[in-house]
């Protein structure tokens, strides 16, 4: 008896130790049920550190793990009924390599986001800017902005053989004009063809007056640009040949005539060749709607090569006609164009100049340029220091000196 009591006394089971056995059976049990949830959920929760089983039910409500994650099978934990579990939850734990790869994809995104609002701002301070500069179609300069042009457009007009195109080819003596260009309408060549230095284009209808003018906006803007290439190209298309080494570099320009071309120009309006049609055949004569066709086109030449950045030699006829003056009739001289055009045309240019030539007592021929209007002839300049009303024997060399001053 004594035995079995020590026995009994053995084998007994004190209550704190059986109620903890309990709770870590209970646990244990607990623990397993999770365990297999755990392993058959597809999308599990993010823990990023081992959990115990009071845990366990806390790691359920963590967020969803990436999606790159998704297919990581989490690994079995075994459980012995005297430990205490321990759970690591392997899917819903982030390695730190891709952690932080999406931290620094996050962090990019931000950034890029960022910048594009940068840009979307610099943009409409921009646009701003363009729209103030822009919102008139025109700019007040100061004095100190803009300068006086150093080339000019003058037009001389007088008799047949007074010396017109003599005088406008002395352009080539002064420097700042050289490298003219004689544009040719009246076969006047041969009165410059004594010097040897001044090509000439030669004109037989307006159609190639037109294109003159084309030649020249585009040769005046590679100039300008010093595109000498260009300028090679263009003029090698002029002079019909393969390849030009140096470009001539041109300064001036001499039409001649003006009286001559809005010929041509009322013979393009009225559709006469002069090329092909027979003498015997009499062509229609100009209408009112003609001559007003012909006084806007001539009228255009002249805007269009006075704007050109180069120097413009406009020569012209004379023609008369007869004024009454103090009660009596007297002649008065202007440029040979038609209706308006004759006395309008020197609105349109810096200098116009009317060349008369008379014999003296002795027998000399006295050669005078007018440049001061007068009651008998028309005329204009915007010489600043003029003495008197004409320039004696004038060359382009006189006339640019008053020019600069």
């Amino acid at each position: 008896m004594a035995e079995e009591n020590k026995v009994a006394k053995v084998g007994e089971v004190k209550p704190e130790v059986k109620k903890v056995v309990d709770q870590a059976e209970a646990e244990a049990k607990r623990a397993t049920e999770v365990i297999s949830q755990k392993t058959v959920v597809k999308t599990p929760t993010v823990s990023p550190e081992p959990v115990s089983v009071e845990d366990a039910k806390k790691a359920e409500e963590t967020e969803k793990i990436k999606k790159e994650m998704e297919q990581v099978e989490a690994p079995k934990v075994p459980i012995a009924s005297d430990e205490k579990v321990v759970i690591t939850v392997g899917p819903d734990e982030v390695p730190e390599d891709k952690k932080q790869e999406v931290d620094s994809k996050e962090a990019t995104k931000e950034k890029a986001i960022e910048e594009v609002a940068e840009a979307d701002k610099k943009l409409e301070e921009a646009k701003q800017k363009v729209e103030e500069k822009f919102a008139l179609p025109f700019k007040i300069e100061d004095p100190s902005e803009f300068k006086e042009k150093k080339r000019m457009t003058i037009m001389v007009y007088g008799e047949s053989g007074v010396g017109k195109t003599t005088f406008a080819g002395t352009a080539q003596d002064v420097p700042e004009m050289k490298n003219c260009i004689n544009i040719d309408a009246e076969s006047g060549h041969k009165v410059l063809a004594y010097r040897g230095d001044i090509p000439r284009i030669p004109i037989e209808n307006y159609h190639q007056f037109a294109n003159v003018y084309e030649f020249f906006r585009a040769y005046c803007y590679h100039r300008d640009q010093g595109n000498t290439k260009r300028l090679c190209e263009l003029e090698a298309m002029a002079r019909r040949v393969d390849h030009v080494e140096k470009p001539h570099i041109f300064n001036t320009l001499i039409i001649d005539s003006l009286t001559e071309i809005q010929k041509y120009c009322m013979y393009q309006i009225l559709g006469i060749d002069t090329n092909k049609r027979k003498l015997d055949v009499q062509p229609d004569s100009p209408e009112w709607q003609d001559w007003g066709a012909s006084y806007e086109m001539v009228q255009l030449l002249i805007r269009y090569f006075r704007d050109l950045p180069i120097n413009v030699i406009l020569v012209a006829g004379a023609q008369r006609s007869e004024i009454t003056l103090l009660g009596k009739k007297v002649l008065m001289f202007e440029p040979m164009l038609p209706g308006k055009l004759a006395s309008g045309v020197q609105y349109f240019l810096d200098h116009l100049g009317y060349y008369w030539t008379y014999t003296s007592d002795s027998g000399e021929v006295v050669r005078r340029l007018y440049f001061q209007p007068g009651i008998t002839y028309r005329a204009k300049n915007r010489f600043l220091n003029l003495k008197g009303n004409y320039i004696q024997d004038p060359t382009m060399a006189k006339m640019f000196v008053l020019e600069q001053h």
